[in-house]
């Protein structure tokens, strides 16, 4: 005689092993870590080409008549991040509120607003501090 299985349990095929069944997944839309990754490679690319060429008095970089083309169509495609940075960022926004209250929503934003700004103060300001006099940025986040 077997015994009766919880509401939440499944059984295995073949071995009789009782398992928790958990709740669907999560699912990520790949499509947009895709481009986000892409984007984050294209900006790496954009700030390794002023490292490359640190000793190599190059022109202004968006000027096609004295430019390579290659460093130019990099500079030029590298323009672009910003603004699919900030239509991605709405976007998961968007996505959040679908699952979560306006409530949630907003705490969620604001907190995290909160949390990059903090780290752009306590964190990122200073490492711009050898640069310039003591001052706080707020431009990288």
């Amino acid at each position: 005689m077997t015994a009766a299985l919880p509401a939440t349990a499944t059984m295995v095929a073949d071995t009789g092993e009782r398992r928790a069944a958990r709740p669907a997944a999560r699912l990520r839309l790949q499509g947009i870590d895709a481009l986000r990754g892409f984007v984050m490679l294209v900006m790496l690319l954009d700030h390794l080409r002023e490292t490359w060429f640190l000793h190599v008095p190059v022109p202004d970089p968006v000027d096609a008549r004295v430019m390579l083309p290659a460093l130019y169509l990099g500079r030029l495609a590298a323009s672009l991040c910003a603004p699919v940075f900030v239509v991605l960022t709405g976007l998961s926004a968007y996505l959040f509120s679908t699952r979560h209250t306006l409530a949630e929503t907003r705490a969620f934003l604001v907190k995290r607003g909160l949390v990059l700004m903090a780290l752009d103060v306590f964190y990122l300001s200073e490492l711009y501090w050898g640069v310039a006099s003591p001052t706080i940025w707020l431009q990288v986040m």
